[in-house]
């Protein structure tokens, strides 16, 4: 299948789902849309004015009203029978590695491009390309002490929704972070580590004033996840 198709498949799933909320509203008149809006309207509230109480409330009203639903039982439903679908014709189930990890290869990119996954920079040195990865959940581990950074400017552009990203830079190397998220922490060199609600956050760090030193900038924004910076 190409990536195509499965963009249009998505969208149609997408617009499925939606299309089933709106009728569950209109015609079986389920009280449940007004408490996800209230759940949105205190978790909005709750990060605006760094207020946690109201958060909490907010998040636990919106996951009680959604899995309460018909069109919420009615997606798992689905779920489910298209795994039970995939399990009937046999189709091969792909191995951890294959779900999780990038491959080694001189002409692979540094993380693959994955919805789901937990990734590593391989432990043997590998060629430096710039990476810029979207994904719903993602743990990254990036060791750039196994590569050589060009002497012009590097970039790291990771946006997610959930998951922890860590990078090691090797010294010599002149650094800018930008990060936002919803929830999480952020923890840069030997800075103390940074809770941040609903924040941006901004450091800068050269190290080496050679005019021909490389220069990283690292760009992550997550709903909910953590960003840890390190020398190596």
């Amino acid at each position: 299948m190409t990536k195509d198709n499965q963009t249009n498949q998505y969208s149609l799933i997408l617009i499925g789902f939606l299309t089933l909320l709106a009728a569950e509203t209109l015609l079986f008149e389920n009280g449940s849309i007004v408490v996800v809006i209230i759940g949105c309207v205190l978790i909005y509230m709750g990060l605006r004015r760094d207020n946690r109480v109201l958060f909490w409330i907010g998040l636990v009203l919106l996951f009680i009203s959604v899995f309460s639903m018909v069109t919420t039982r009615l997606l798992l439903f689905g779920i489910v029978l298209y795994i039970l679908y995939k399990v009937w014709k046999k189709e091969p189930i792909p191995t951890w590695e294959q779900l999780h990890f990038s491959d080694t290869t001189a002409d692979s990119p540094v993380l693959q491009q994955r919805m789901f996954s937990t990734q590593v920079t391989s432990s043997e040195p590998y060629a430096w390309k710039d990476v810029h990865i979207q994904s719903v959940f993602g743990e990254y581990d990036l060791d750039l002490t196994n590569t050589i950074l060009p002497k012009d400017t590097c970039f790291i552009s990771i946006r997610k929704v959930v998951g922890k990203t860590t990078i090691l830079v090797p010294y010599g190397v002149n650094v800018r972070v930008y990060y936002s998220t919803i929830i999480g922490e952020v923890c840069v060199f030997d800075e103390p580590v940074t809770r941040l609600w609903n924040q941006s956050f901004y450091k800068e760090d050269r190290s080496s004033t050679d005019a021909d030193s490389p220069e990283l900038i690292i760009t992550v924004a997550s709903w909910l996840g953590d960003l840890e910076v390190l020398r190596k």
